[in-house]
């Protein structure tokens, strides 16, 4: 039995047939109970459990330091964590490669850093921040945030936030040890973001390898 709270054209929760009423994040919404369960495996369902699956590894293993930071307070009707997903479906091609290019670690109206010129000496990774210019939204006291991702298996070597800010190059740890013959080899990609102090803008993001 279903109960309608808001009159006949209002939300509801319980069951009616195969239809099932319920909230999320205060939007009523309803779903259809599938009439069948299958497990189909044709080239492109396969194709896409493995995107979503990828997305979600590498979405869970940067959770706290970039994709909470970065989306949580700027998706729309949706959790940060799924706009991550959602906004980077692309990046894993259908070869079962990524994109580096077409991957995002945010989205936002400030215009994007650029990193480039990444030197190593064992941990110690130091990335010369490129800034945009003409940014009208930019502060000089915004937050400077950066992925460091093996090229292999998309693991981070380093994520979040970085003591410098807009203006500033970036001097991070990465974990384990690399030397700049692992940068030129390309088996490192490295993303920047800005955050607004208070947390109220973002910056698109860019990279470089």
């Amino acid at each position: 039995m279903a109960k309608v709270r808001q009159g006949i054209l209002g939300g509801f929760r319980g069951r009616v047939g195969n239809i099932v009423g319920t909230g999320w994040k205060g939007i009523a919404v309803m779903k259809s109970l599938p009439l069948s369960v299958a497990n189909p495996r044709t080239a492109g369902q396969v194709l896409q459990r493995n995107r979503f699956r990828s997305l979600v590894k590498l979405g869970t293993s940067i959770l706290a330091s970039i994709v909470k930071p970065l989306w949580d307070r700027f998706a729309s009707n949706m959790s940060g964590f799924n706009a991550f997903i959602s906004a980077n479906q692309s990046a894993f091609q259908n070869n079962g490669e990524w994109d580096y290019a077409k991957l995002v670690i945010s989205r936002g109206r400030m215009l994007a850093p650029f990193p480039s010129g990444a030197n190593i000496s064992g941990s110690n990774f130091q990335i010369e921040i490129l800034n945009p210019i003409g940014d009208r939204f930019a502060l000089p006291s915004d937050n400077i945030f950066i992925l460091i991702l093996d090229s292999m298996d998309m693991s981070p070597r380093f994520a979040g936030q970085v003591a410098q800010t807009r203006g500033s190059n970036a001097t991070v740890n990465v974990s384990g040890n690399l030397q700049n013959t692992d940068v030129i080899k390309g088996d490192t990609v490295v993303y920047a973001a800005y955050l607004r102090a208070d947390g109220s803008e973002v910056s698109n993001s860019n990279y470089g390898v």
